[in-house]
């Protein structure tokens, strides 16, 4: 990465924490950021916006976990996997729960690009690469 993209992706992570509150990307710290930069008419503005959209968008869906499981949860469950997430992670996260009996047993976990698979049915996947 060359000195120029270093300066850049710096500018963007510094704009996407400007862009927070108690760690959690805010709709009207965002819009204000979005008007400062247009305001601005900076000569890179185009790719400042792309990279911005881009880490904002990253940095969403890395702050909701996306659960399948296979059986039912109870909300108790629900609040006890919500704490073990948000500790582990450090931040608050949105959970989306989605019943998959195709699981088999378990449950898969998706936050952002990590995904936790612990079902039955990807250790049976796993087993049958071996």
């Amino acid at each position: 990465m060359n000195v120029g993209n270093r300066k850049l992706k710096g500018f963007v992570d510094r704009l996407l924490e400007l862009s927070k509150t108690d760690g959690v990307v805010d709709v009207e710290k965002v819009e204000a950021v979005l008007k400062t930069l247009v305001d601005s008419k900076m000569k890179s503005l185009k790719t400042v916006l792309q990279l911005y959209r881009f880490s904002v968008k990253k940095e969403i869906l890395s702050g909701t976990a996306k659960i399948s499981h296979s059986g039912t949860i109870t909300e108790i469950q629900k609040d006890e996997l919500k704490a073990t997430l948000e500790s582990r992670s450090g931040r608050p996260l949105t959970l989306e729960f989605r019943e998959d009996p195709d699981l088999i047993a378990g449950v898969k976990i998706a936050v952002g690009d990590y995904v936790y698979d612990h079902s039955v049915r990807g250790a049976l996947q796993n087993l049958s690469q071996i």
